[in-house]
């Protein structure tokens, strides 16, 4: 998306379950100290949708993300001289949690198409008054055309589209804006000015980049917070907890009955350990293990997975 100014090079993308962007995904990026929030919809049977930015200033490259139990992101990032960019802020690994703080703020929550010449802004409070001039909107479309070479970027031409009507609903908390010139199969980009919250708050992110593959109206996307099997009910996660040990080992402590099985990765998926450990047991990994970070999977009798990083001493 616009050539490195909000991401180059997505890493994996987290959907959220709870909290006020629920519904939508957050991912990171190989090249940059940040992570982007996705909002998406279904128009005409295909996902689209926003880019905000998110986080910023990361210790290095966000490249795998989980949530915790207490709603916090916990971001393994990794870096290296090897590949042009991918040493974000000259570091090569690190490990950082994100938590919120329950305090409520004004952003963009999505942006969604309404047809051939309308895009829907909601925002996560209601807006003020100036949410409803357009002059306060720059929207810019481009596309984007498959090649081989790496990172071609946005194709010319980049063109200024005007922004007619820009009307706020009775909540204040969207606005339709009114384009002309607007194409399918293009990027729009929409730049704020001079917008805050009608409590004067003001806005965090003041910039979203809409991949418009089709015209909406669309609808979004329903995300399941537990893993669900046909004919049955939510499947409960398994619990686990996982401390370092004496040598370089893991002792990992199933706190569920059944029988479950255990796997130990590093962060390229490659498979380092596996075991079978029946009821509530207490695992200590057979390798030791060296300085970074790992990952443990472990799957109960119903099928479903948890998983949880793990992180090596220096």
């Amino acid at each position: 998306m616009d050539d490195g100014a909000i991401s180059i090079s997505p890493t994996q993308p987290v959907y959220m379950t709870s909290g006020p962007f629920k519904g939508q995904m957050v991912a990171g990026d190989n090249n940059m100290g940040t992570l982007q929030r996705y909002s998406l919809e279904k128009v005409a049977g295909e996902w689209q949708g926003a880019i905000f930015r998110f986080s910023g200033s990361l210790d290095a490259a966000a490249n795998r993300i989980m949530t915790g139990p207490d709603g916090a992101f916990y971001v393994g990032e990794l870096g290296t001289e090897e590949w042009s960019g991918w040493a974000w802020s000259g570091k090569n690994y690190g490990l950082q949690r994100l938590a919120p703080n329950g305090k409520a703020f004004f952003d963009m929550f999505a942006v969604r198409s309404l047809g051939s010449g309308k895009l829907e802004i909601e925002f996560t409070e209601p807006a003020g008054d100036a949410a409803g001039m357009p002059a306060n909107y720059k929207v810019q479309q481009w596309n984007y055309t498959p090649v081989l070479d790496y990172g071609k970027g946005k194709q010319a031409p980049v063109t200024n589209l005007s922004v007619k009507t820009a009307t706020l609903s009775a909540d204040k908390k969207k606005v339709t804006l009114e384009i002309d010139g607007m194409k399918v199969k293009n990027v729009v980009y929409l730049k704020l000015s001079n917008i805050a919250a009608a409590n004067g708050d003001a806005i965090v992110g003041t910039e979203a980049w809409y991949t418009q593959n089709a015209f909406g109206p669309g609808t979004d996307p329903v995300v399941p917070t537990t893993e669900v099997r046909a004919g049955s009910r939510p499947l409960a996660a398994p619990r686990f907890s996982a401390r370092s040990a004496a040598g370089g080992r893991w002792s990992i402590a199933i706190q569920d009955a059944g029988v479950h099985s255990l796997e130990i990765l590093d962060l390229n998926g490659r498979l380092l350990e596996t075991a079978t450990l029946s009821g509530a047991s207490e695992f200590l990994s057979r390798s030791a293990y060296g300085s970074g970070l790992y990952l443990a999977r472990v799957r109960g009798p119903q099928g479903a997975v948890s998983s949880q990083v793990l992180c090596a001493g220096k």
